[in-house]
């Protein structure tokens, strides 16, 4: 199918950089679910490149096995496996790195990180040779592909853009000097890896920076530099870290940006990937009918539902767990946790809840049709429970149904309505405008 999961740091790699059997868990739950293609990473690909909490390496030989073995999991699932690359550059926390960040340019991001410190020509063409090494090793654990993350403002993204990139030497100046580190990396994991091996490159579409990054048109230019290159795909993104303008929020309309795609989409000659706000099956399915996109990429809308491609073939649109934009995903990783969800607790903890028939079959009564009454009585009877839901009022959903009153806040409706569903569905049964008294308890005895 067309389903991409694309690349997302999710903290749960050892410290070391290796993968962890959580991080093997998340990925492999998301090969069962139907994506077509599983990112794996980003990972950096040389130790300066590591910033974020528990954040995956690619810069030794050890940790080859520990791939493998992911890649067999993920094939056996059914899915193809591909490892990004992802140098944080100066959107290193220097906390976690232990030293000073570094980039094109010693130009403190808005973000709060601190100044990076400017790398010398030499360690930029020996970064291009981290990068390809990395590859290699990719390519000997079996990945099926390798991606290079160049948007967002990372390292890559940061030499693209005259924003962060005021060098004098020939990786700076006008566009194609910008364009060298990425040039010069594409052809050598090319050259390293054979003709045939897969290359991705994760960029802008639009930086968002307006009068500071580049423009959309000198995108179109870059991904065109990037596929004359050898990029075989490239996959979209919108907006830097630090722009002002929101890309991924509530507030911006599902499916805002593939009237932009389509003009990448035109003028490349390699398949196009986006992922930026095609979070519902519709927006998915138009992109592809619109010729917005040859593939559809998704990270957040698989954290709240690992199985989503898989219940779009089977039809069973109305059990999809909604991604309501809330991005607590992110959230959580900027505070250097592991990553969270709102509307889908087992996301990045998969083993631990997890949910297994009960021993015994016991009389559960659930106090209240919030959001938390409804996932009660929804893993309850999943699990083999008789379940009786009692809500005082009308109408369920509680404060969530409230909080989804506000301007652009609606898509937080989904999620009340989504448990709803599916507490109906696996076998609850819920009594409206009916409150819970001492005598109604002592009346129905329940076990729980």
């Amino acid at each position: 199918n067309r389903f991409i999961q694309t690349a997302m740091h999710v903290g749960l790699d050892e410290d070391d950089g290796s993968i962890s059997t959580l991080y093997r868990d998340f990925l492999v739950t998301r090969a069962k679910g139907g994506a077509a293609l599983i990112t794996v990473g980003g990972a950096y690909p040389h130790i300066s490149g590591r910033g974020f909490f528990k954040q995956m390496g690619a810069d030794k030989d050890e940790f080859i096995p520990g791939w493998k073995a992911l890649v067999d999991e993920i094939h056996a699932a059914g899915a193809k496996a591909m490892l990004q690359f992802m140098h944080v550059g100066r959107y290193s926390f220097p906390e976690i790195l232990g030293t000073q960040p570094v980039a094109p340019s010693a130009i403190a991001p808005r973000i709060p990180r601190g100044t990076p410190r400017e790398l010398t020509t030499q360690e930029v063409r020996d970064m291009v040779q981290a990068f390809a090494s990395a590859a290699v090793r990719a390519k000997a654990a079996g990945f099926d592909a390798v991606e290079l993350s160049a948007s967002t403002g990372y390292l890559i993204a940061s030499f693209l853009s005259p924003y962060s990139n005021h060098r004098a030497d020939e990786y700076g100046g006008d566009l194609a000097g910008r364009a060298r580190f990425l040039v010069e990396i594409i052809r050598a994991i090319k050259e390293k890896t054979g003709g045939d091996f897969p290359l991705l490159a994760r960029m802008n579409a639009d930086d968002l920076l307006p009068g500071e990054g580049n423009t959309v048109e000198d995108n179109i230019r870059l991904t065109q530099m990037a596929a004359e290159a050898g990029a075989d795909a490239l996959s979209l993104t919108i907006g830097w870290h630090e722009s002002r303008i929101p890309a991924v929020t509530m507030d911006v309309p599902i499916g805002n940006w593939t009237e932009l795609s389509k003009r990448f989409k035109k003028l490349l000659k390699v398949p196009v990937i986006m992922a930026y706000q095609l979070t519902t099956p519709e927006s998915a399915a138009e992109a592809l009918r619109e010729g917005a996109v040859d593939f559809v990429g998704m990270a957040r809308p698989l954290i709240a539902d690992p199985e989503l491609p898989k219940k779009i073939q089977e039809g069973r649109l109305e059990d999809i767990t909604p991604c309501v934009l809330c991005n607590t995903c992110f959230e959580k990783i900027f505070a250097h946790e592991p990553v969270r969800c709102t509307v889908n607790t087992a996301a990045a903890q998969e083993a631990a809840f997890a949910i297994h028939p009960a021993a015994k079959s016991k009389r559960v009564m659930v106090v209240g049709g919030g959001p938390a009454g409804l996932e009660a009585a929804r893993v309850a009877a999943l699990r083999g429970h008789k379940v009786t839901l009692y809500e005082q009022s009308d109408s369920l959903g509680g404060q969530l149904a409230l909080a989804s009153i506000p301007p652009f806040r609606h898509r937080l409706a989904e999620a009340y309505k989504y448990l709803a569903i599916q507490a109906r569905k696996a076998g609850a049964r819920i009594i409206m405008n009916q409150a819970v008294t001492a005598e109604l308890v002592e009346r129905e005895k329940p076990d729980a």
